[in-house]
């Protein structure tokens, strides 16, 4: 069992480095810019989600 828990952690620590990443890229390129837009709601995505509370969720589940 030991044999598998180093690749485990090991893909786990690489999936949250990618959602940090996603969240950073989000942030950058959707919310920052967006706030400058008239119009548009900057707190929801394509999907109705409020995105960069679900992708810092995500991040965080993967961190713990």
């Amino acid at each position: 069992m030991r044999r598998c828990a180093r690749p485990n952690n090991d893909c786990i620590m690489r999936l949250a480095r990618f959602r940090t990443r996603h969240l950073e890229y989000a942030a950058s390129y959707i919310h920052r810019q967006a706030k400058g837009s008239a119009g548009n709601d900057t707190d929801v995505g394509t999907g109705g989600t409020p995105f960069m509370k679900y992708l810092k969720k995500h991040r965080d589940e993967a961190e713990a």
